[in-house]
């Protein structure tokens, strides 16, 4: 019997607690027409990138685990990644771990290491807790089996980290940068002068203050906020009011190199190499020449807004980053050429 094939692209959002699927009513994937998938996730929560003020003398003891590190809700969304693939794809993986069914690919960084690595964690749990190997339970206090994770060099990688040298994207970004909406952007904005008065840096309100000057700065502050927020520890009295402010809630969407969510041209040559690296992951699983089921890809924000711009399937990113640990499945599935 001939069959042909369509592939199906859905957005998975983690939240504390609450795992949806938001273009189909169950997470149950149809393994009776499914034959390969791939997943790109954004990496669990993280801590700030950079501080301000006291919170940079401080950090140490709000952050234990580092600046840009995975937070321990991090960890706990990186496991809940793993615990959705496997009732996602329950009899479509087998519940203990086989090489030639799985490939993980993580950018350079810690958070996205450990993300993927926690990942397969909740993934492959009942196979962990078996761990054959484990003749001495007192080896290890945890049940672990380790799931080969490979990795892009950062200065290497175009594919989830876009630090290697891509002109066109530079040059890209740079316009959007200097371009009239970014300009005044940031200008005569009531919550955003509220947040830098706050912050104790009024000198990014100065009227020579320029465009880099606020991007920067601002977007060190919204990440102190969220963080402290996000990870349920001590917020100030006056970050309170923002977390039901819509214009807040949509400044990081358009910081750094998103500005301009619209401009497709940037989000193509942001996620060009990973769609590339997809399509020929299908060609090849067509071909009868890639064994995998499920490839896993651990990135970041940029590349879940990228490839959600580029496909079209956006509307779950309007005016919001995507959270961590969410995900955009890419599934291909079969059905007999006479159901056409």
């Amino acid at each position: 019997m001939e069959y042909s094939y369509c592939t199906t692209a859905l957005i998975a959002f983690l939240q504390i607690f609450t795992l949806t699927i938001s273009t189909t009513q169950t997470s149950l994937a149809q393994i009776d027409s499914l034959t390969y998938s791939q997943v790109v996730c954004r990496h669990g929560n993280r801590n700030p990138l950079l501080t301000y003020g006291k919170y940079t003398e401080n950090y140490n003891n709000i952050w234990p685990e580092g600046l840009g590190k995975l937070s321990e809700l991090g960890k706990y969304e990186g496991y809940q990644i793993g615990q959705f693939l496997r009732d996602r794809y329950a009899g479509f993986l087998h519940e203990d771990y086989k090489p030639n069914e799985i490939f993980v690919l993580s950018s350079g960084t810690d958070r996205t290491v450990q993300t993927a690595g926690i990942s397969m964690l909740g993934l492959f749990k009942k196979f962990m807790d078996a761990a054959s190997w484990k003749t001495d339970p007192s080896l290890v206090s945890q049940p672990f089996e380790p799931i080969p994770i490979r990795t892009i060099p950062s200065e290497l990688d175009n594919v989830l980290s876009l630090n290697a040298d891509c002109p066109k994207r530079a040059q890209s970004i740079e316009d959007i940068r200097k371009s009239n909406f970014n300009q005044g952007y940031f200008r005569n904005d009531s919550t955003l002068e509220y947040i830098l008065q706050n912050t104790g840096q009024p000198n990014w309100l100065a009227p020579n203050a320029t465009y880099e000057d606020i991007h920067w700065e601002l977007n060190t502050a919204i990440e102190v906020i969220t963080s402290l927020f996000e990870q349920n520890k001590t917020v100030e009295d006056w970050m309170l009011p923002l977390f039901s402010d819509e214009q807040f809630l949509a400044y990081k969407y358009h910081l750094i190199e998103k500005e301009h969510a619209k401009d497709l041209r940037t989000h193509r040559l942001n996620i060009g190499s990973l769609i590339k690296l997809i399509l020929e992951n299908i060609n090849n699983h067509l071909r009868g020449t890639r064994e995998e089921k499920l490839d896993v890809f651990i990135g970041h924000d940029k590349n879940l807004l990228s490839l959600g711009w580029t496909l079209a399937i956006n509307a779950s990113f309007e005016n919001r980053m995507p959270p961590a640990g969410s995900c955009i499945l890419v599934e291909l599935h079969s059905k007999p050429k006479a159901e056409e």
